[in-house]
C-alpha cells in the first residue's frame, strides 16, 4: 500500500477509531515482546473490518521503518484466521496453511518439520515483524 493510499484511509476514519488504532499502536511499542489481545466488537456496518486493517497497516508502517536491511519481497505481516470467510473479508491465510497444519489431524501428534521445511520457513519469515490472527 502507498503512502498515499494510507493516508487516504486514515481520513476517513472517525475519532473513536483513530483512538483505538492510536492506542493498539502504543500498547506494541511499550511492550514489543509481550502479546497484544483486542476484542473489537460493535453493531453492523460500524466498519471493524476496516478498523482492524488500518490498524495492521499503521503498525506495519512503523516496523517497516526499524528494519536496517530491508527487502521487499519478504513478508513483514501474516495475518491470519480461522476460517476461510474471515480469510477473505481480511485478505490473509488460513492459520493452518500458514503454519504447515495438515486438516483433520490431531494436533498432538504432529510430526516436528524436517530441517529442510524448517530453513525455508525461517528465510522466507526472516523479516516478519507482525502476526496477526483473527
Amino acid at each position: 500500500m502507498t503512502y498515499k493510499d494510507f493516508s487516504s484511509r486514515m481520513r476517513q476514519l472517525n475519532n473513536e477509531q483513530i483512538i483505538i488504532i492510536d492506542d493498539i499502536l502504543y500498547q506494541e511499542i511499550e511492550n514489543p515482546l509481550k502479546p497484544f489481545h483486542i476484542f473489537l466488537t460493535s453493531g453492523v456496518r460500524i466498519r471493524k473490518t476496516f478498523t482492524f486493517m488500518c490498524s495492521i497497516q499503521k503498525m506495519l508502517w512503523y516496523y517497516t521503518k526499524q528494519i536496517t536491511n530491508f527487502d521487499p519481497l519478504k513478508p513483514k505481516m501474516m495475518k491470519l484466521a480461522y476460517t476461510g470467510k474471515i480469510t477473505f473479508n481480511i485478505n490473509g491465510t488460513m492459520i493452518n496453511f500458514a503454519l504447515i497444519v495438515p486438516l483433520n489431524k490431531n494436533l498432538t501428534k504432529l510430526n516436528a518439520l524436517s530441517d529442510e521445511r524448517h530453513n525455508i520457513f525461517i528465510k522466507t519469515y526472516d523479516q516478519l515483524c507482525l502476526l496477526v490472527i483473527d
